[in-house]
């Protein structure tokens, strides 16, 4: 092909260039797989990278529940202390009391986890949760079986963090899986509370937040959060139910139906966790104390205007008045007057059961008393919702090897009226020991039944369980073990949120008489009947570490030093990992004079719970013993940078540095534990005798007179105080309270010398 060029003349056309070739579909399918894998893949390969340099590092926790260990000559798993702080914020993470699992299940063995909160943990005491009274009974029953009673349940869980206990039990060879949950479902972790975790309304948002924080990566992004944003307050601690005071959640919050479908979801995914692994599943019901618990918290209605507010207060109040004159008929007519205005507080319902309970009317007590539960904003008991859920859940599906125990029915029928009380319960949801010996009786039955045939007895498994009388002297449950554990609740029962109940002052006498009696009959013989008990029940069954551990403590109270180092040494070979029982050593040891040994066993609990302050403290009370009171004060001051509120330990704190001369420092500490407890006798004792012992006689008076605004009955005060007085200058005040001193205690020798040579030096 020719062209003209501008000159008339013909050139050869240029080629003209071919059209570049599409690509085919194939090609770019390979070109959009490629860029998407390195979208993916350079991430994940990443984050691979990043997870495997930080497990190598050491970094982050473990999060399975159990860890792998050596017991002896044997495979073993053992409870993971770490395992809640994915599920609880810095600081407050909760643990399992210490268990150690035989790797291999020995043949013939029935082996039954539980899963559950504080009510299945045994609190106030884990010795004699149910699960103990219900190997008693199974073993009397079924003489030629073996039961293996694995108590995983832990103190103010949910059921998000009992799903992922339930699928690693899963993994041990379970038999039987006894599920008693539904108390903290509101409070516990992520629940709508959000004390311990921002709630959420998506379960399969919560469930990868959880998988998430199994990582190290996780938990690298969960402290640089926190870093970065200084989200939330320092915790230094658990703090019980009064952190969840101002944490108030009314029956009519749109939030509590995200919270029935979470359990719900999460039950299931338990009960299928069982199945899967071959077990079978009992879900039991939960029951509550409805008759000797009031609500803690009583809300209105939000819709409720100011005038009918005051009708309802001024009928309410009249209703209060006639039912503390007992006149309980007329106090039921107020307080339906009451309810035809707003029937949404839930202490009128509670106040509406106990009358109708005194009107001898049970069906009409009982309704109340259940509305006074699921009306409590602050929800620390199982409600009707969360009972039905689990009705719903289980009930009928005994052919797939799920079986509902209904324990609610069976507390309301073995209670006056169909609402259980403090027969049953210490407070509001935690058991006595009939409270959890009916719990066991509850299960035991339906739990002989799914027992395979060669385990069954042959005569009729609903008779010949063991009393609760024989139970009581079976493990043993003695007055020393009631005291132990009444103590522990009547002095949670002081704290917030119990005094805002409106039966908390009649219900605190009662267990400070029971206390009382407790203490009389210890006295009268009972402690060392509590001894023989135990003695025969170690005879029985040797390799129960409990026993070990609980006998050891009587034995120390009782002064038994040498007898309560065995028995902790036998508890510490059974569960070598315990660093409660290996602090307790210590401490009994110090208090044999073996410093070195005691100092040994202290450092042992602080290698298996670098983190726990209390060990710190044990610590430096041991080193200060053993007058090595530097590395004392360091203990505590490790202790302190945990929770600098303690003050006590600033205390110990002042007195390992008074032990190196160094009175200044000390003096600080003393002063930093009157600034957080300004009425501290202690800290005002330990500045007056210090100031005295350097001669800052000014400083000395002034914190004996706030030793004795304190306590004035105290004799010793008086006559450190006179001493201070004499070196002062001040004889005629000090001869005053020499006198004073011996009016409390007559015949004070000592005392009566001083008084005479002050007497003598005045003439």
């Amino acid at each position: 092909m020719t062209q003209e060029n501008g000159e008339g003349n013909f050139q050869p056309a240029p080629p003209v260039a071919a059209a570049p070739a599409k690509p085919s579909s194939a090609t770019r399918r390979r070109r959009w797989l490629y860029r998407l894998l390195s979208v993916i893949l350079a991430p994940a390969i990443f984050l691979l990278l990043l997870e495997a340099a930080l497990r190598l590092c050491g970094y982050g926790y473990p999060t399975d529940f159990f860890l792998a260990r050596e017991s002896g000559a044997e495979q073993a798993f053992v409870d993971n202390p770490d395992f809640g702080r994915r599920f609880f914020p810095p600081g407050l993470s909760r643990g399992v009391d210490p268990m150690v699992l035989p790797a291999a299940k020995e043949a013939g063995t029935c082996r039954i986890f539980i899963l559950g909160e504080s009510a299945a943990q045994g609190f106030p005491d884990p010795s004699y949760h149910f699960g103990r009274i219900l190997k008693a009974m199974l073993q009397e029953r079924c003489p030629g079986a073996r039961f293996e009673i694995v108590n995983t349940a832990m103190v103010a869980v949910n059921s998000h963090v009992i799903v992922p206990i339930a699928r690693e039990c899963a993994l041990h060879e379970p038999d039987l899986f006894i599920v008693y949950m539904g108390n903290n479902e509101v409070v516990g972790p992520l629940g709508p509370s959000g004390v311990l975790g921002a709630f959420n309304p998506s379960l399969n948002l919560i469930r990868a937040s959880v998988r998430v924080k199994a990582t190290r990566t996780g938990q690298l992004l969960a402290n640089l959060t926190r870093l970065v944003s200084g989200s939330g307050p320092k915790a230094y601690g658990w703090g019980g139910m009064q952190m969840f005071v101002d944490s108030q959640v009314p029956a009519d919050d749109p939030r509590l139906t995200t919270v029935y479908s979470h359990f719900s979801g999460n039950l299931r995914d338990i009960c299928t966790a069982g199945r899967q692994a071959g077990a079978k599943v009992l879900v039991c019901t939960v029951a509550t104390n409805l008759r000797d618990s009031a609500p803690f918290a009583s809300m209105p209605s939000p819709h409720v205007t100011a005038d009918q507010a005051a009708a309802w207060k001024a009928v309410y109040a009249e209703g209060v008045e006639r039912e503390q004159a007992r006149d309980h008929a007329e106090a039921v007519a107020c307080y339906l007057r009451a309810l035809a205005i707003d029937d949404k507080p839930a202490d009128l319902h509670f106040r509406l059961g106990r009358c109708c309970s005194a009107l001898k009317k049970p069906e009409e007590a009982q309704r109340h008393f259940v509305l006074a539960r699921d009306l409590d904003a602050l929800r620390f008991r199982a409600d009707s919702s969360i009972n039905q859920a689990i009705r719903t859940a289980a009930s009928g599906r005994e052919n797939e090897g799920i079986h509902l125990v209904d324990v609610e029915r069976s507390f309301a029928k073995a209670s006056a009226g169909g609402t259980p009380g403090e027969e049953l319960f210490y407070e509001h949801v935690h058991l006595t020991f009939a409270g959890n010996y009916l719990l066991a009786r509850s299960v035991v039955e339906e739990v002989v039944r799914v027992l395979p045939d060669s385990m069954r007895p042959r005569d009729d498994p609903a008779t010949a369980f063991l009393s609760l009388q024989q139970c009581q002297e079976r493990l043993p449950f003695t007055d020393w073990n009631r005291k132990k554990g009444l103590s522990l609740i009547a002095e949670m029962g002081m704290q917030p949120p119990f005094p805002n109940q409106l039966d908390h002052a009649e219900r605190q006498e009662r267990w400070n008489r029971q206390l009382a009696t407790l203490k009389s009959r210890l006295d009268a013989g009972g402690a060392q009947e509590a001894l023989s008990l135990y003695r025969r029940a170690l005879e029985r069954n040797a390799g129960d570490f409990v026993l070990h551990k609980d006998f050891a403590l009587l034995l120390w109270e009782q002064g038994d030093l040498d007898n309560a180092a065995r028995q902790l040494k036998e508890a510490l070979k059974l569960v070598p990992h315990d660093h409660v029982q290996h602090s307790r050593l210590a401490q009994v040891l110090e208090a044999q004079g073996k410093f070195e040994q005691a100092i040994a066993s202290s450092a042992e609990s602080l290698h298996l719970m670098p983190d726990e302050l209390q060990l710190h403290n044990v610590m430096g009370r041991v080193l200060m013993s053993a007058g090595k009171y530097d590395k004392a004060a360091a203990s505590f001051t490790r202790a302190l940078k945990l929770n600098p509120d303690l003050v006590a330990t600033h205390l110990h704190l002042g007195d390992a540095l008074a032990g190196q001369e160094k009175y200044d420092r000390a003096a600080a500490e003393y002063k930093e534990a009157l600034r957080l407890e300004p009425d501290f006798l202690s800290a005002h004792l330990r500045l007056g005798r210090m100031y005295a012992n350097l001669g800052r006689f000014e400083g000395a008076e002034r914190h004996f007179q706030e030793a004795l605004r304190i306590d004035p009955k105290e004799p010793q005060i008086h006559a450190d105080y006179a001493a201070v007085l004499v070196n002062s200058g001040n004889v005629g005040q000090a001869i005053a309270e020499l006198e004073e001193a011996l009016r409390l205690k007559p015949g004070w020798a000592e005392a009566e010398r001083d008084l005479q040579e002050l007497r003598r030096r005045r003439k």
